[in-house]
């Protein structure tokens, strides 16, 4: 069974060092934008006041530009690895949600900053034809990640479009030729183990290039974080969670790109998981629940999980 330098499935580090030499460090960027799901339907209800931007280079409570959050980003990552490749990763709430003539302008803005490429986290039902045309035109690398969440309880999480809107997202984005990630979240309180893996498989048949597991964690800024202080639910141990991401990993075919498989809440609003904030050891748990049972990325793949 082949291994991923190292690892048991193909990790971004190793697909990234693959196609390009060495490693590419991704740069989390705020691009000043909003999300119709906020606007119009008071929003996912595990989304963070901030929109994960609490992990963006605008940290300085003022408006930083792209080119400053960049340039903050590249100084701090720089001391973590020693790269000259960057992707920028514009991941704060939607980011194709704008006339296409500002997504372009602040696009163009990160790429003139010496970064390879793009990494654009949106939502399927904000890629009209003329996004998609803009997106296609770059010739850098570059890949759109869309939060799919839950086939199966997405109207509890208040995702706000059916799972058609994916399917059809998925289908114009490979028509495209540009490849996309889809998140998943693990430990949704109204979905049991096989419908929880069930969304894995849904994303692997229709094209995925890329996954992102995390686990649900509760944050005291989001709605969900109310709830489950009014109404406490049973929340994944770390074993539990470690089983869930060996078995998705095992069903995913060997070639999708498993960009994470942990999630990171900010320290300060976290109510739970606490395991969570240990991330290397999250880490350890998967690597080595991998190695019990005897697993590889894709050794449990078949015809209802290989994509296209």
């Amino acid at each position: 069974m082949e291994f991923f330098n190292g690892k048991r499935y193909r990790t971004l580090d190793y697909e990234m060092k693959r196609l390009y030499g060495s490693k590419v460090v991704k740069l989390s960027v705020d691009g000043g934008f909003t999300c119709p799901n906020r606007v119009n339907g008071g929003g996912c209800i595990f989304c963070t006041e901030q929109g994960s931007s609490e992990f963006t280079g605008d940290h300085s409570g003022k408006r930083l530009s792209i080119t400053q959050q960049l340039e903050c980003q590249r100084e701090i990552m720089s001391q973590k690895w020693q790269s000259d490749k960057y992707i920028a990763y514009f991941q704060s709430y939607t980011n194709t949600f704008a006339p296409v003539s500002v997504l372009k302008a602040r696009y163009d803005e990160a790429l003139a900053t010496g970064v390879m490429g793009l990494a654009i986290a949106t939502r399927p039902d904000c890629l009209g034809d003329d996004v998609l045309e803009l997106l296609a035109s770059y010739r850098c690398p570059l890949w759109v990640e869309l939060g799919l969440q839950s086939i199966t309880c997405h109207h509890k999480l208040n995702r706000g479009y059916p799972n058609e809107v994916y399917v059809d997202a998925a289908k114009r984005l490979r028509k495209h030729g540009i490849p996309f990630v889809t998140h998943v979240i693990f430990g949704l309180p109204w979905e049991s183990r096989e419908e929880m893996l069930s969304t894995v498989r849904f994303a692997a048949q229709n094209g995925t290039w890329g996954i992102k597991l995390h686990m649900l964690y509760i944050d005291r800024t989001a709605p969900l974080g109310a709830l489950y202080q009014q109404e406490p639910f049973h929340v994944l141990t770390l074993e539990e969670y470690a089983d869930l991401v060996t078995e998705a990993i095992a069903i995913l075919p060997p070639n999708v790109v498993v960009h994470r498989v942990t999630g990171d809440g900010k320290r300060e609003n976290l109510i739970a998981p606490q395991w969570s904030r240990n991330k290397r050891n999250v880490l350890n748990t998967i690597d080595k629940m991998m190695v019990q049972k005897g697993y590889v990325q894709g050794c449990k793949t078949d015809d209802t999980t290989a994509n296209e």
